[in-house]
């Protein structure tokens, strides 16, 4: 494999990935299969079938393959991807087609159901671990009072006074009607 492809670099149209079936029906694969170099490739006629026989993949022509070349050869093989024979493919292109190919084997893992005891252990763990945030908020407002009351200048009396105010007084009518309705 080659050094991977930067935006920077031009991929000229004979390095683009190319995807062609020789007489003896071995698939040969040349050019950057990256995601810079498979654009016009996804539009050929061979990707949008997939292979319905067990193919041979010549891959003396590669350049450069990374995982979303990778994904589109094991997407084209389908059920056939297990019977795909790698011939002529770098070390490194054949791990990554390895890694793709049981990654896409591998179904996703469901978490298992708890059990009642387990949800009424994890309930008792939220309700503990709430109580002790709360417990810290009313610490960290009983200190933070009483470091206030020593100092007489910090006081705000005529805010205190508008903010009560605001909050009872004048909130009254909306209180009401929200708790008539």
């Amino acid at each position: 494999m080659g050094p991977p492809s930067s935006p920077s670099t031009r991929i000229s149209p004979t390095q683009k990935a190319a995807l062609r079936q020789d007489a003896q029906g071995v698939w040969r694969l040349s050019g950057h299969w990256t995601l810079a170099g498979l654009g016009p490739l996804m539009q050929s006629p061979a990707l949008l079938q997939r292979a319905t026989t067990p193919v041979t993949l010549d891959g003396s022509a590669l350049i450069d393959i990374d995982s979303a070349g990778a994904w589109i050869l094991q997407h084209w093989l389908g059920a056939t991807s297990t019977a795909a024979a790698l011939t002529g493919w770098p070390a490194k292109a054949q791990a990554l087609m390895r890694e793709v190919q049981w990654g896409a084997a591998v179904p996703l893992a469901t978490a298992p159901k708890q059990g009642p005891l387990q949800r009424i252990g994890l309930g008792a763990t939220s309700a503990a671990q709430e109580v002790l945030a709360f417990l810290r908020f009313v610490g960290e407002l009983g200190l933070t009072a009483f470091k206030t009351l020593g100092h007489r200048r910090l006081w705000r009396l005529r805010t205190t006074w508008h903010e009560i105010e605001i909050g009872g007084y004048e909130a009254l009518p909306i209180i009401s009607l929200t708790a008539f309705l």
